[in-house]
């Protein structure tokens, strides 16, 4: 948290917490127990993570938004239903209504978190969150690459705000999600990289550039200013603050993104009959922006860090990621993987066994 606000930086930063589903989408114990007993023992101590207690969680939050620092709002952020149970939930519900925080989760990804409803809920993902009251909370949900019509009428019926990750959908190969639909109903779809880019940059630009390709795919159409409403307005408006954040108006946030258009290749493109947007979303890359201006404060200026050393930044996030990487048992638990993967082939092709 700290990190952020000394770079100037607005953040949502969504917790985590999780209680089941760590090796497959289903019961952990019944699948340890389809393994034989040497890697059986070598997964529990070595693959599977110790999970905080929901009273653990709920101790971390209140302690943690006691000391929420200037333009870090705390809010949750259960991984996914498949991965929680049904009481942290509905706990978590309780919380995001008393605290007035909202919560972000992903929601059916793939065809295996879209069936893990059918399965173990005997009704729809959908449906069984909107029971739980899941629905009707701040949500917002990544991905929905694999919901379905009448799931999308459910979630534009309350309100819930729906992610667009193309460079990571097509990194796991998970496919491609349904945008003019999502939009057929109202939903407020913002665009996102998931923290797993094609190639790990995080790259906004790109992902506008990928989201609109990938529509054609799909026969429709995501038009430049609808790529870029979803990475400005859009996610103010997930946020609950259209009033404050996302487009350039009196009385708003001073949040500004500058693009030198002469002194790069963008100046070839840019002419009285061409549309300056779709330059953007077109071929814009991150090293075209020369100043960032959050809440009217410089932090990027002339393609420089005001107020870090990007060099010392680097050196220090190698040094812990070379700590990490000591400290992990890399090439172990990577071979105890590599034994695992035919169990859980087999559990997914068979998972009634």
């Amino acid at each position: 948290m700290k990190a952020y606000q000394e770079a100037g930086l607005r953040v949502y930063l969504a917790l985590d917490i999780r209680d089941q589903s760590q090796l497959i989408f289903g019961n952990d114990d019944q699948f340890l127990g389809r393994l034989p007993g040497k890697l059986r023992n070598q997964v529990i101590e070595n693959i599977m993570a110790e999970t905080l207690s929901l009273e653990d969680f709920k101790n971390v939050f209140r302690e943690l938004i006691e000391d929420e620092p200037a333009g870090v709002n705390l809010c949750f952020g259960p991984p996914g239903p498949h991965w929680c149970s049904d009481q942290i939930l509905k706990t978590l519900v309780r919380m995001a209504r008393e605290y007035n925080r909202p919560i972000f989760t992903h929601l059916a990804e793939t065809e295996s978190e879209y069936s893990y409803g059918p399965r173990y809920y005997g009704e729809s993902l959908i449906t069984h969150l909107q029971r739980l009251g899941f629905l009707d909370i701040d949500l917002t949900a990544a991905h929905g690459v694999h919901l379905k019509e009448v799931d999308l009428d459910q979630l534009g019926a309350h309100g819930v705000n729906l992610v667009h990750n193309p460079s990571s959908n097509l990194r796991l190969q998970s496919g491609i999600a349904p945008v003019s639909k999502m939009r057929e109903r109202g939903i407020n779809i913002a665009l996102g990289t998931d923290n797993l880019s094609l190639d790990d940059r995080d790259d906004i630009w790109q992902e506008m550039r990928l989201a609109s390709v990938l529509a054609g795919l799909k026969n429709e159409r995501l038009d430049p200013y609808y790529s870029l409403q979803m990475v400005t307005s859009n996610g103010a408006g997930l946020l609950g603050r259209s009033g404050e954040l996302g487009s350039i108006e009196r009385g708003k946030k001073a949040d500004l993104t500058l693009i030198n258009l002469t002194d790069n290749i963008l100046s070839s493109y840019m002419r009285d009959d061409v549309d300056p947007v779709e330059v953007l979303t077109a071929r814009c890359r991150p090293r075209d922006v020369e100043s960032v201006v959050i809440d009217g404060k410089i932090v990027y200026n002339n393609y420089e860090h005001v107020s870090k050393n990007r060099e010392e930044i680097v050196r220090k996030q190698k040094e812990n990621l070379e700590k990490e990487y000591n400290k992990s048992n890399y090439h172990e638990k990577k071979e105890i993987i590599e034994h695992l993967i035919p169990y859980v082939e087999e559990y997914y092709s068979n998972p009634e066994k």
